[in-house]
């Protein structure tokens, strides 16, 4: 009788282990077929808290099951990063199969730590952890939890509500928790969903949370993501980290915050100081001045991030600059800041979201979040942006890295909004001027002469500095319309003092016109035809947003092969009008110089219109394209 009690208890044990292996939720076949159209993974369920204590370190709880249908999907590799003021605790990461048995459990030796090494930071105290996700067998179900341990918060995290292409969501949830003695404010951005407040034991928590959410439609010239994207942000209204305490309650207090982060930072040497005078001393006026220091900094420091302890936010000094000859972002701009401070000339730092134009964001007026990666100076009495870890661009030009976006400026009173200036459509410009030899059997030997300006002249100009020939070649060969064309001569020169740059080449064209009996058929435009035409769509849900204009101008002149006249032209003459930009041609043929000489202007301007006008845009884009597509008809005199 005792060995059978032994026996049942060992088998109910087992089948304990069994059940424990199994998650019959987990099917696949559980899920809604709504959520499985056009998806590639669905998420099962992410579950995640943020828990402050009142010392104002928290432990931060995540959780997520994911089932990945094929190779695209996402989540193929899990990481989580951590640094000096966080710790990572318990990682499990499960796998299980289509009908949830679990298939394995990743050892602790399957989850790599690692420098987290960003590709410029000399060195860092960021780490991250890492593992494949990885399965033989679709489709299959990933579960991984872990929990970090923060300590010295500056900020809260943002959490990001699901909004994936080809990924749905069945389930997702977040809570804030917070002791009542550190206020703090939060925003939900473009989305209406709202928490579920409670005040218990002078905690409060928010607890949002959301079901059955169909992957994201991808539309063209849809708005950037900070628009579209939905987003939670938390700000609390003090922050302290390393003896530092300041406030977020708004854009001021984290200003001087910032401000008195770095205050003492401008300690360069007292020969750093005779030697900026001396540099300076024949300058006639401050715009002369800040373009020497401006150069001094570009030829004499190079830009090298060092990420340590606070130092995200921290600069380093002007000293560990002057004697290193290299500084982030953060610590070349209060180097320069440094300089100019020395002659009398007053500046300041300005925080930006640098990067794509996707990143582009508004910072709203009463909500201080620190949304920003990025640092530059500007010097309002003169109306100077600078680029402080640039090499390359002038004095004065920020380009499409930073331009036309709200940064913060650190003043010693503190923090206030301004914005970059905005680069117009004219000066994004490229001008071209094209001198085309044709034979008789189509082959071309084309020169062309550019003048590029603006975000049009930024690449060039990197290429200059950077770009062997080989490397230049492969990138011409790569980008150009031009059908298999052979090299002659490549050559570029950006202008150190303006945002210009000339690109000149010579090739030859094998097949630049298709011959067809007694006639040459001959594109009119083989050096800039417009192809970005959007696909049509059915329905539109976004707005319709171009965000940077351009202009182009070309002249082209076709000498015909001898022997030959134009027999058709599809059209002479050429004007479109509208709010979304403007095209002009016009086609002229001298018989006696054997010459057709193709004039053409394009200006596509930047738009943020409803999403009802999208087809009117493609439209317009659609006759631009079919024009430049046009091709000339040659033939054979008659003798």
């Amino acid at each position: 009788m005792k060995n059978l009690t032994l026996i049942t208890s060992f088998l109910f044990l087992f089948l304990l282990q069994i059940c424990a292996q199994e998650r019959p939720d987990l099917s696949v076949f559980n899920i809604s077929p709504e959520l499985l159209e056009g998806a590639n993974a669905v998420i099962r369920q992410e579950s995640s808290t943020f828990e402050v204590a009142e010392d104002g370190s928290a432990v931060e709880t995540r959780r997520m099951e994911i089932t990945r249908f094929n190779k695209q999907a996402q989540h193929k590799n899990f990481y989580v990063g951590y640094d000096m003021h966080s710790k990572i605790g318990k990682i499990k990461i499960e796998l299980y199969d289509a009908q949830g048995n679990l298939i394995r459990k990743l050892k602790k030796d399957e989850i790599n730590d690692f420098a987290a090494y960003d590709g410029v930071s000399i060195y860092s105290d960021n780490r991250m952890k890492r593992a494949s996700l990885t399965h033989s067998n679709y489709p299959y179900t990933v579960i991984y939890e872990y929990d970090i341990k923060h300590k010295g918060l500056l900020t809260y995290p943002s959490e990001r509500i699901p909004f994936f292409e080809k990924t749905s969501t069945e389930k997702w949830d977040f809570t804030i928790k917070v002791p009542t003695s550190l206020p703090f404010k939060y925003r939900v951005f473009n989305s209406a969903i709202a928490p579920e407040e409670k005040i218990i034991n002078n905690v409060r928590s928010l607890s949002f949370s959301t079901t059955n959410l169909q992957p994201v439609k991808r539309e063209p010239l849809s708005p950037t993501d900070t628009r579209v994207s939905p987003m939670i942000a938390f700000l609390p209204k003090k922050i302290s980290m390393d003896g530092y305490d300041g406030g977020m309650s708004d854009w001021n207090a984290f200003g001087k915050f910032m401000f008195d982060l770095n205050k003492y930072h401008n300690n360069l040497s007292e020969e750093m100081i005779a030697e900026v005078k001396e540099m300076t001393a024949d300058a006639a006026t401050n715009a002369e001045k800040i373009d020497i220091l401006y150069r001094y900094v570009q030829e004499n420091m190079r830009y090298v991030s060092v990420q340590l302890g606070i130092g995200g936010w921290q600069s380093f000094d002007a000293a560990y600059v002057e004697k290193n000859k290299y500084g982030d972002c953060k610590a070349l701009t209060w180097f320069t800041k440094s300089m100019l401070e020395s002659i009398g000339i007053e500046s300041y730092p300005a925080l930006v979201l640098a990067g794509d134009e996707h990143t582009m964001m508004a910072h709203p007026e009463d909500f201080s979040s620190p949304n920003f990666n990025h640092v530059i100076l500007t010097i309002p009495s003169e109306g100077i942006w600078m680029e402080c870890t640039s090499t390359i661009s002038p004095t004065n030009y920020l380009g499409s890295f930073t331009d036309n976006r709200s940064v913060l400026l650190i003043t010693e009173e503190g923090g206030r909004l301004s914005r970059t200036p905005t680069i117009p459509v004219e000066k994004n410009a490229v001008t071209r001027k094209v001198d085309i030899q044709l034979d008789e059997n189509g082959t071309a030997t084309i020169t062309n002469s550019s003048l590029m300006t603006g975000p049009q002249q930024e690449n060039i100009r990197y290429y200059e500095k950077n770009y062997s020939t080989e490397e230049l070649e492969k990138w011409f060969l790569y980008t150009t319309s031009l059908p298999s064309c052979e090299i002659k001569k490549l050559e570029i020169q950006a202008d150190p003092n303006r945002p210009k740059a000339l690109l000149n080449y010579e090739v030859a064209v094998r097949k630049y016109g298709s011959k067809g009996g007694k006639r040459l058929f001959v594109p009119a435009n083989c050096i800039s035809p417009f192809e970005d035409v959007p696909d049509a769509l059915e329905t539109r849900k976004n707005p319709v947003v171009v965000k940077r204009g351009y202009v182009e101008s070309d002249e082209i002149t076709l000498h015909l092969p001898e022997g030959f006249e134009v027999e058709s032209i599809p059209e002479s003459t050429a004007e479109l009008t509208s709010e979304f930009g403007e095209y002009t041609l016009e086609v002229d043929t001298n018989a006696e110089t054997g010459q057709v000489i193709y004039k053409r202007k394009l200006k596509i301007l930047p738009v943020d219109l409803p999403a009802e006008r999208y087809e009117d845009l493609r439209k317009f884009y659609l006759t631009i394209a079919k024009m430049d597509k046009m091709k000339l008809v040659l033939v054979e005199k008659r003798t």
